[in-house]
């Protein structure tokens, strides 16, 4: 009898510090993003001012290629002279995750000024699952986050060969104690060192360059060495011949495909598309000019072309042949990603296909006071 009542009293015990524990865990990590955690997350930081604009009436989720490549003033300047005005927000984050856009996407269904959601999934990123001592990491990982991202990287039959030898299960076991005990907070509030994926540094006077461009992080990269361009054109006719060929239909080409984007993987994108549907019935996909795991990228778009996917509206740029000046050189960061110049012409271009959209009603018009913004 008294040994029960022990393990009973040692049970509530354990019960009772795990709650105090937590409780004071939470504490901390509010006094901890009012010291400016919060600045440091880039996925947080930019979220919160695409929300924070009641204007805001499109926005564009994606990685680097939408981080780089969409201009939304561009945009916005081309749909205002169709009478269509939107006024846009690039919420393209160098490195974002298809795991992280859902959990964005959840947080933008508290929004009630969002109209047309764009999507620009790239199946091949991991990021968020390979820096768990980032303060992004640590942000996104709680515990529904950590089992949402296993699965993700489980869904994959053939993991992309630059993230092959990653110890994903850890680092999602590190980044989610971190997230719930707030260990090396503290050092990453103070931290200034740079990391290109916006994962670990103090970004925040870069940022607020972003705000002015609504977002953008553009690139002015455009002089490239006669060779360096040659190079690129090499690949680029290779490109364009793989994805002729991938989507020719043969079936050694769709077995290829289904390898790098199987129906458990995809699912997840379409994930994506159902909450978005949640917040507007205008959601669109879009396929950027990119040459970049192409395997990924055009199985992708042959997925989305099927007539068997329930899929959303779908704008497709990675043709290098139907948009050459897209894939020009001079219009290129590099076979990825496009540069300023390249970015000016695919947000026009992006305008001309979304008044298409509009013109065929399958899209609705934007309310008639959104030019007079």
């Amino acid at each position: 009898m008294h040994a029960q009542s022990r393990r009973v009293a040692g049970f509530w015990l354990i019960v009772i510090c795990a709650i105090s524990f937590f409780s004071a865990s939470s504490v901390v990590a509010l006094l901890l993003q009012r010291a400016g955690v919060a600045d440091k997350d880039i996925v947080d930081a930019k979220y919160r001012q695409a929300i924070a604009d009641p204007r805001v009436n499109l926005i564009f989720l994606g990685a680097s290629l939408v981080d780089m490549g969409f201009n939304p003033v561009e945009f916005d300047a081309a749909t205002r002279m169709r009478g269509q005005c939107t006024y846009s927000y690039n919420l393209g984050i160098g490195g974002m995750t298809i795991p992280e856009v859902l959990a964005l996407l959840k947080r933008l269904q508290a929004s009630n000024h969002v109209r047309y959601i764009l999507l620009a999934p790239t199946f091949w990123l991991l990021d968020a699952g390979r820096f768990p001592n980032s303060i992004r990491s640590i942000d996104y990982f709680d515990l529904p986050n950590a089992l949402t991202f296993a699965a993700f990287v489980a869904s994959f039959r053939k993991l992309p060969s630059s993230v092959e030898q990653e110890a994903f299960g850890s680092n999602i076991a590190i980044a989610t104690f971190r997230h719930y005990t707030n260990i090396g907070l503290v050092r990453l509030l103070l931290t200034t060192k740079r990391n290109k994926y916006y994962f670990e540094y103090n970004f925040w006077e870069e940022f607020q360059r972003q705000t002015q461009l609504r977002g953008q992080s553009p690139s002015d990269r455009s002089n490239y060495s006669s060779g360096e361009i040659e190079a690129y054109q090499i690949g680029l006719r290779q490109y364009a011949d793989e994805r002729e060929r991938l989507l020719a239909g043969e079936p050694a080409a769709r077995s290829q495909m289904n390898e790098y984007l199987p129906d458990d993987l995809f699912a997840f994108f379409m994930r994506a598309v159902d909450i978005a549907r949640s917040i507007t019935p205008n959601v669109i996909a879009v396929q950027p000019p990119t040459t970049g795991f192409v395997q990924f990228e055009i199985a992708f778009v042959a997925r989305l072309r099927s007539s068997i996917v329930r899929g959303p509206l779908f704008l497709d740029f990675s043709d290098s042949r139907e948009y050459p000046e897209l894939f020009e050189a001079g219009n290129r960061h590099d076979g990825v990603h496009l540069n300023a110049r390249g970015a000016v012409i695919w947000s026009r271009l992006l305008a001309d296909r979304f008044a298409e959209l509009i013109k065929r009603g399958v899209v609705q018009a934007p309310d008639a006071n959104a030019c007079a913004g």
